[in-house]
């Protein structure tokens, strides 16, 4: 028997589902009549999971929580819709600007020019310029190289990447156990790792330098 649900609404999403009375059938034994029996609904209401991730909007910068599978959304909060999409660009993309609380990834055979691009998660690995904002995690991996205004909350270089920003990448924190050449300002803590390197100026609230890692650079106050 299917029970009535819960109507579920997270973030303007909205799933209501359907509810099918139970058909049992049965035969007469000495005629071919057929008696239907509709058992009614239980009245009773059933709360249903509905697998949900974090996203912040890129009108209000609050936080919501949405559907895995919603394509989109209205922020709870101001109400602004906002599309939930993923993207891969690669050369000759007709996405030059684009905006989603998706991840956006950018691949190593990529080069892209005059693109502008705010997004949730941002994964650079291709050689691009224009603007680019990511309002949770920027990584760049590989032989990223990116011209123009960059921007995140967190920065991630992986381990084995030789990364190139011109002229600067802005964060709230940074983590390097690769190679990084450009200016790095940071509003929070910059920690480079052992192997990693970081060639450029750096302006940050502080500036953790693992035993084995690297800055050339000033020190900017």
């Amino acid at each position: 028997m299917i029970q009535s649900g819960q109507a579920l609404s997270t973030a303007g999403y909205r799933v209501q589902p359907l509810v099918v009375p139970q058909v049992s059938c049965r035969r007469a034994a000495l005629n071919t009549k057929r008696a239907i029996s509709f058992v009614s609904p239980v009245h009773g209401e059933e709360h249903v999971g509905v697998p949900t991730r974090e996203v912040v909007c890129q009108v209000c910068g609050r936080h919501s929580r949405i559907p895995i599978a919603a394509l989109s959304a209205h922020c709870v909060h101001c109400r602004s819709h906002f599309e939930t999409a993923d993207y891969v660009l690669r050369s000759g993309t007709r996405h030059r600007a684009l905006r989603t609380l998706g991840r956006v990834t950018i691949p190593e055979d990529a080069e892209l020019s005059h693109l502008d691009i705010m997004c949730s998660d941002l994964v650079i690995s291709g050689k691009i310029s224009g603007r680019f904002r990511a309002t949770q995690k920027l990584e760049l991996c590989g032989r990223a190289n990116v011209s123009g205004e960059l921007s995140a909350v967190f920065l991630s270089v992986p381990f084995g990447a030789r990364v190139t920003v011109d002229p600067s990448v802005m964060v709230q924190d940074a983590e390097l156990h690769g190679e990084m050449r450009g200016r790095l300002i940071a509003k929070g803590q910059v920690r480079v790792y052992a192997g990693g390197k970081l060639l450029g100026d750096c302006r940050a609230r502080k500036l953790l330098l693992d035993p084995g890692a690297m800055h050339e650079g000033m020190r900017l106050l």
